[in-house]
Order: structure tokens, then sequence, then C-alpha cells
């Protein structure tokens, strides 16, 4: 009956170490999940402020693309305007020399008749 009482003991006994660093080991992955859940919720906020620059930044560069092609027809709006004015400038050059020529041949005529 001791042996058996011994027995019991030492099962006894086995099964509280065995509920101890069981009880140990939950604790472990109880502290375990509760650090994986912070960092899980640290790296979502930080997420979130990613996909909010990113908003942001491409905003900015729909606006910069907007502005770009605005600055760009007014660039060319422009080139066509100075162009324009080249073009009447050279009309009226052309002109004057035309005029020029033919007060020119007149005095050629005046003096001829003298």
């Amino acid at each position: 009956m001791e042996v058996e009482l011994g027995k019991s003991r030492a099962n006894e006994d086995e099964a509280i170490k065995q509920a101890e660093r069981a009880t140990a080991e939950l604790q472990n992955s109880k502290q375990d999940v509760q650090v994986l859940t912070r960092e899980t919720q640290r790296l979502n906020e930080e997420i979130r402020e990613l996909l909010t620059v990113k908003a942001n930044l491409e905003d900015d560069l729909h606006k910069t693309e907007v502005e770009f092609t605005h600055y760009r027809e007014e660039e060319y709006n422009r080139n066509q305007s100075v162009h324009r004015e080249i073009e009447h400038l050279r009309n009226q050059r052309e002109a004057k020399s035309s005029e020029v020529e033919n007060l020119r041949e007149r005095v050629d005529d005046l003096q001829r008749r003298k």
C-alpha cells in the first residue's frame, strides 16, 4: 500500500509539474499573442498613414498634371500668337519693301525726266 501511495504521490507530483509547465506555456503564449496583437495594430496604423500619404501624393500628382497640361496649352497658344505676330511683321516688312522699291522707281523716273 505504501508503494502504491508513493507511486500515487509521484504521479500527483508529475501531474502538478505538467500542469505548471502547461500554465507557464499558456502564459507565454498569451504574452506572445499580446505582443503580436500590439505589433499588428502598430503595422495597421502605419499602413493607414502610408495610404493617406499615398492618396495625398496621388492628388498632388493629378493637380500637377492638370497644371502642366494647362501650362502647355497656354505656352502653345503664346507660341502661336508670337508666330502670327512674326508673320504679320514679315508681311509688313515685305509691303514696306515693296513701297520703298516703288518710291525708288518713281524717284529714278523723275530724275530721268529732268
